[in-house]
């Protein structure tokens, strides 16, 4: 079977060779046309995807061959002890077998190199033919004979056109009636289409384009942005994009049938395609410039410069639509090449003249009205209008000086751009509105704002970056528009986004986006999996066995820990990266890692420490360095701890492991409490003790066993001091317990007529007093302060002595 397979793969390689062949040998002659150039590209492009596709289905088969022969150790050197006979035959079958696997491989990748080198010949042969067409002087539109040749020539070309179209008709009304079940189906496509359409419109219309009624003074409609941002890019979908694309369907749908002539078939598509821009271009027209309702214009200009721009360009959008089919038709007819560079003069004389008179009404309407520029413009009118009049002098310096393919192109590019632009505008516009309106919620306006705020919170997050993902989309579809008309086509683009996922090369580093979104899939599974886990471990399993709180949270925090690294090792196997070599490499770099996360490495084996050993747990009443409170969190780094005054103190796990930790429910939640009390002497002490006995023993909180005692501590300066010793069996409920015995040990202290003495001193002076007052008499009253203290002083002592 293997044999068989690789024999076919040989025989498709030397098919591949020979067609490569023949697109070297013809880009190697001239003349060969833009159509063959864009079918060698095609072809190569396709034998380029066979041969990865055969170059992934070869390569794990070479590399298990080469694991087996590794396996084996290397052969014996001359002079070096022979290796037994079995491990020799075993040695020499897969060496034969991986040369029959990696010849094929390797020419594989020859493959992969040759259409690569045909593709660029192909896209370099386009890209010097279109600049040289570009830039080829011809004849300038002011010159007389220029348009008297092209004239004379219109009659002719115009009833070729004419026969053409009535040729065209005859043979689809004669192949519709004799093919009536294709008829048939042909008109229930066309009917299914404009159902759609239909249908879209509405749905649009009521999901994304609503505005409130106008007020009933003025008439003006008090809309917000969001609503005319939805309003606008409604407007377009509605009246712009989909007629567009139905013209288009109809088009592929008439192609498709075979009811219209071959030769009409080209003529045909391409006034379906110029009548679908033209439906794309009056739509933006009608969006920005709003000649009927300038309440929700975006264009900052007055009424009557917004309806003739909007005249003008209409009008010149129309006829330079006649003029490109007029042009496809002459060079589908072989008119003389006097008509189609008249034709193309015109159409870029069109264009250019509509853009110019578009810009001055524009300068003149915003000069005299003087106003203020919009804040919400996302591309500023400035920067636009400076590439159009650059655009508008290129073009006019080519039909002035014969360079007609010039000033054509700069025409296409100016419609081509302006729409891009457009869109682009819209667009953003909207989904700048609609990602505010996730972040805030109370500027939400539309329907469709509204059902994305019944999303959850971290599905407003996915929708969030999803709209970023689209604004990149939107940008780089503009670019690839834009380079179209450059001869780059959407097939080279194709090129590269498929070498760009499905892997390029970097010097022996093969690097696949393909493979790496693959292992942040797998990751991301591997995640979501290991939390699922935990939360059923943690909320359903565990709570039926007998573990405590805080072996618990370490079954589940491990837990998480395995599944985190076996969800790493996973996408890092999906990626294709050999784990040896990454051994070697993080074994290197080991020593640095070490000595620059030091302390990190420090707090997580601290982190595991905690876990297994279990000195704190989860739910444990702890004193440190840093506070005192709750245990909340053991993580990888740091421990949570939670203060009395619902604080949250962040301890390294280290510190928890070298430093004195207070733990009041290590081993059991059983814990004692002290209150002390002091009487005056004249207190009975066994009615006290008997009174702070009762008091404990009525307490609902305090144990029987161990039983409370009383103590007589000591006799103090004012009062006879008695601690009272309960045991409570939470220890969290110490501070309630004792604030409540408190509470009733003053009530029946009180009751038994007990004073509870505060603290007091009595000073008795025996004598010197009379000698104090007879010294303050006879010092005269300006004596100072420390000559009365000295006196002071001297008298205290007479008086002790």
């Amino acid at each position: 079977m293997a044999g068989n397979a690789t024999a076919d793969a040989a025989k498709q390689i030397a098919g591949w060779n020979e067609i490569l062949d023949s697109f070297q040998q013809a880009l190697d002659r001239e003349g060969v046309s833009n159509q063959q150039l864009s079918k060698f590209s095609d072809e190569a492009i396709e034998i380029s995807r066979q041969a990865a596709s055969l170059i992934n289905t070869l390569t794990p088969r070479v590399e298990e061959i080469r694991k087996q022969i590794d396996q084996l150790g290397p052969a014996p050197k001359e002079g070096e002890p022979p290796e037994a006979d079995a491990v020799a035959a075993k040695r020499t079958t897969l060496q034969e077998a991986l040369a029959v696997v990696d010849g094929p491989l390797r020419e594989a990748r020859l493959i992969m190199v040759r259409t690569d080198q045909i593709n660029g010949a192909a896209l370099t042969k386009r890209r010097d033919r279109f600049l040289r067409q570009l830039f080829e002087q011809t004849t300038s539109i002011l010159d007389p004979d220029f348009w008297r040749d092209a004239v004379a020539g219109m009659p002719t070309s115009l009833h070729s056109l004419d026969l053409l179209v009535r040729d065209s008709t005859t043979v689809m009304v004669k192949n519709m009636k004799d093919r009536p079940g294709d008829t048939l189906a042909l008109l229930v496509q066309i009917f299914a289409g404009l159902a759609l359409v239909w249908y879209l419109r509405r749905f649009i219309r009521r999901h994304l384009g609503v505005l409130p009624a106008p007020s009933e003074e003025g008439g003006q409609i008090a809309a917000t942005a969001g609503q005319l941002a939805s309003h606008h890019l409604s407007d377009f979908l509605r009246n712009g994009i989909l007629p567009a694309l139905l013209l288009i369907f109809l088009a592929r749908m008439l192609s498709d049938s075979g009811l219209v002539a071959d030769r009409f078939d080209r003529f045909g598509r391409n006034v379906w395609v110029t009548l679908a821009v033209v439906f794309i271009g009056f739509s933006l027209l009608r969006v920005f410039l709003r000649p009927v309702n300038p309440h929700i214009r975006i264009a900052e200009i007055s009424d009557e410069t917004a309806q003739s721009v909007f005249s003008i360009t209409t009008l010149g959008l129309m006829v330079a639509g006649v003029i490109h089919v007029l042009n496809v038709a002459a060079i589908l007819l072989l008119a003389p090449f006097e008509i189609s560079l008249m034709l193309s003069a015109l159409f870029a004389l069109v264009t250019i003249a509509a853009t110019t008179w578009s810009l001055i009404a524009v300068e003149r309407d915003q000069t005299d009205q003087k106003r203020e520029k919009s804040d919400s413009l996302l591309l500023r009118w400035s920067n636009v209008r400076s590439l159009l009049w650059v655009a508008v002098i290129a073009g006019t310096g080519g039909l002035l000086f014969g360079y007609i393919g010039l000033a054509e192109f700069t025409a296409y590019q100016i419609i081509m751009a302006l729409a891009v632009i457009a869109v682009i505008w819209l667009t953003m516009n909207w989904i700048d509105d609609v990602r505010q309106a996730l972040m805030s919620p109370q500027n939400a306006t539309t329907p469709a704002e509204h059902k994305l705020l019944r999303l959850s919170k971290s599905g407003r997050q996915v929708a969030i970056v999803g709209f970023g993902l689209l604004r990149l989309v939107i940008f780089a579809g503009a670019i690839v528009a834009l380079l179209i008309p450059w001869g780059v086509r959407t097939a080279d683009w194709l090129v590269l986004l498929n070498r760009a996922f499905f892997g390029f090369e970097v010097g022996d580093l093969t690097i696949s986006v393909s493979s790496i979104l693959l292992a942040i899939v797998l990751f991301i599974t591997g995640a979501v999996v290991t939390r699922a886990i935990q939360h059923w471990v943690a909320t359903q399993f565990l709570p039926t066995t007998k573990l405590d709180t805080g072996l618990r949270n370490s079954i589940t925090t491990v837990l998480g820990y395995v599944g985190f690294v076996l969800a790493v090792v996973l996408a890092v196997s999906a990626t294709g990266l050999d784990l040896s070599s990454i051994a070697i490499v993080v074994g290197a770099l080991s020593v640095g890692i070490g000595l620059g996360l030091q302390g990190i490495v420090n707090n997580f084996v601290s982190g595991l420490i905690l876990l297994a050993e279990r000195p704190i747990k989860v739910g444990d009443w702890v004193i440190t360095s840093s506070g005192e409170g709750m245990v909340r969190r053991i993580s990888v780094r740091s421990t949570e701890i939670e203060t009395f005054n619902q604080a949250t103190v962040v301890v390294p796990n280290s510190t928890l492991i070298s430093e004195t930790v207070t733990n009041w429910t290590h081993r059991s939640k059983l814990g004692r409490s002290i209150i002390s009390v002091g009487v005056s002497y004249s207190s009975d002490p066994e009615q006290v003790r008997e009174i702070l006995l009762k008091c404990a023993e009525e307490h609902p909180l305090v144990l029987k066993y161990p039983e409370p005692m009383v103590f007589f501590m000591d006799f103090g300066s004012d009062a006879l001091i008695f601690d009272l010793r309960f045991w409570v069996s939470d220890i969290l409920n110490g501070f309630g317990a004792k604030s409540d015995l408190r509470f009733a040990i003053l009530a029946a202290l009180r009751e038994a007529n007990i004073e509870i003495p505060f603290p007091q001193r009595d000073l008795h002076i025996r004598s010197g007093l009379e000698a104090l007052h007879s010294s303050a008499r006879t010092k005269p009253a300006k004596s100072s302060a420390r000559k009365a203290s000295r006196i002071s002083r001297r008298a205290v002592e007479d008086g002790s002595e």
